[in-house]
C-alpha cells in the first residue's frame, strides 16, 4: 500500500470518484466516506474502523435491494415490528449476496465483519487489549521461569 501511495495520489479526493463509479456507494455518504478514507491514510485505525464499517454495511444492504430482496426482517420477539437485516443476516443468510458476490468474497466478509472469534475490525480494540494482556503475562511468566531456573 505504502508503495500504491508513493507511485500515485492517493487521497480520499481521488478515491471518491472511483467509489462513486458503484451504484452501491451513496453520495449522500460522501463526508463519512472522505472521512473514513483521510483516518485511514492517518493510520487512525480506530477512527478508520467506526467509519467505515457502518459503510459497508450501507453498500451491502443496498446491493441486497438492488438484487431485489428486502433489506429488513420480522423481529422474532414481536412479528409486527419490521427491523433491518444486520450484517451477519446479510452475509450468512442471503443466497443472492453469496451469488453475487462469490463464495470467497463472502466467507472473507463473514469471517473479517462478523466472526467473534476472528480479531477482526469489530473486536480490534479486545484483540489489541489481551493481546498487551498476553505480552504483560508471558513475560511475567517468563521472569518468573528465569527466576526458578537461578535463584540468587
Amino acid at each position: 500500500m505504502d508503495r500504491v501511495r508513493e507511485k500515485y495520489e492517493f487521497t480520499s479526493k481521488t478515491r471518491l470518484p472511483l467509489l462513486f463509479q458503484s451504484p452501491l456507494f451513496d453520495p449522500d455518504r460522501t463526508f463519512l466516506l472522505e472521512q473514513g478514507i483521510d483516518a485511514y491514510l492517518a493510520n487512525d485505525q480506530v477512527k478508520t474502523i467506526h467509519v467505515l464499517v457502518p459503510q459497508i454495511d450501507h453498500c451491502l444492504r443496498r446491493l441486497l435491494a438492488m438484487l431485489g430482496s428486502p433489506t429488513n426482517k420480522q423481529r422474532r420477539s414481536d412479528l409486527s415490528v419490521m427491523i433491518e437485516k444486520s450484517l451477519n443476516d446479510i452475509l450468512e443468510l442471503e443466497p443472492v449476496i453469496q451469488n453475487c458476490l462469490g463464495d470467497d468474497a463472502t466467507f472473507y466478509l463473514r469471517v473479517f465483519l462478523c466472526d467473534p472469534r476472528c480479531p477482526s475490525c469489530h473486536s480490534l480494540s479486545q484483540h489489541d487489549e489481551a493481546h498487551s494482556a498476553y505480552h504483560r503475562h508471558q513475560g511475567a511468566y517468563e521472569e518468573a521461569g528465569r527466576s526458578w531456573s537461578h535463584p540468587p
